[in-house]
């Protein structure tokens, strides 16, 4: 099982003629499009997208399933098969990923997936490295509509951290890196002596990382005003650290890494690649990962649902004119 991470975002739509918000629908902005550019692949049931124009990296967007309520694809990248090959474990032996002739009408890409929900705007994408970025849901418009477009706006960090001050949360690991502080802070709080203290500034140290964490797979504390205690310290001293990251989860969540100068809004996912018959690994096909991806994307954007339209009607991100 692999874990990924879904960054969340919301798109504006903007008239061409005015670059003025608009209100128009989203869906059947994209609907035309789709009816007009996208073609049916053969013998599958989804369609797919063009988003690249001539002379550019390939870049492809399948559309696997498109509702009232969401939208959901496939984003692709050309990636040269030349730096790839394909080896059999058995004999060690390798080969071309692609021959020279497939290599005409054929490519290797690069994926990932995103799921858009059409109501609020917001749209999740799985990060995977050299795979393309939620700016890609641009050029659906920008390539193929004229009179409208859209800009991606990131959604930002502003509640995950809240959730752990609910009952029911815990917390296994504190992660917290210092630049070096004053002399008095480091004898006082790290219980240094002078010659240590010394032996830092002399090493030209320039910081400090604090782990505390308990014994493997058992939480720090699950006691709920001792984890508001530290959420508050950590909170009220972001002057005072590079970086503080809690390891933890709220009520019926994932455990995951909660990070207190984290930037974007983001969680984590859990995909599973194979099942294991007879001892053996069993690893899915396309259709399978394609499937495995949207229920975990579903779930993703459900979990967070409240705390995503609260920030993003805090921030009047989805605010038209």
């Amino acid at each position: 099982m692999a874990t990924k991470k879904v960054y969340f975002n919301q798109i504006k739509l903007f008239r061409t003629d005015s670059n003025q918000l608009s209100t128009k629908s989203i869906k059947k902005i994209f609907s035309k499009v789709f009816d007009k550019y996208a073609v049916q692949v053969q013998n599958e049931d989804y369609y797919s997208l063009i988003l690249s124009n001539a002379g550019e990296d390939n870049i492809t967007m399948d559309i696997i399933s498109d509702t009232e309520e969401y939208l959901f694809c496939r984003v692709g990248k050309r990636k040269e098969s030349s730096s790839m090959l394909l080896r059999d474990y058995n004999t060690y032996g390798s080969n071309d990923v692609l021959t020279p002739q497939e290599a005409i009408t054929k490519g290797v890409e690069i994926f990932t997936y995103f799921l858009l929900n059409y109501d609020t705007h917001i749209f999740g994408i799985v990060s995977t490295q050299a795979a393309p970025s939620g700016n890609i849901i641009n050029r659906i418009l920008r390539l193929h509509h004229h009179k409208y477009y859209t800009e991606v706006i990131n959604i930002p960090n502003q509640t995950s951290v809240k959730k752990l001050y609910d009952p029911g949360s815990e917390i296994s690991k504190i992660t917290i890196n210092l630049p070096i502080p004053d002399a008095e802070y480091l004898e006082k709080v790290l219980g240094l002596n002078e010659n240590q203290i010394i032996d830092i500034v002399k090493d030209d140290i320039r910081s400090l990382t604090l782990v505390v964490q308990s014994e493997a797979r058992r939480p720090l504390t699950t006691e709920s005003s001792k984890i508001t205690r530290i959420l508050d310290a950590i909170s009220a001293t972001k002057e005072h650290y590079n970086k503080a990251v809690l390891r933890g989860k709220g009520p019926n969540e994932k455990m995951q890494d909660f990070d207190f100068k984290a930037g974007l809004f983001s969680y984590p996912i859990d995909i599973r690649a194979y099942h294991v018959e007879n001892g053996q690994r069993i690893y899915y096909n396309i259709s399978e990962i394609t499937e495995e991806f949207y229920n975990q994307l579903l779930e993703a954007y459900r979990t967070n649902r409240e705390d995503l339209i609260y920030i993003t009607n805090s921030n009047n991100i989805n605010e038209a004119g």
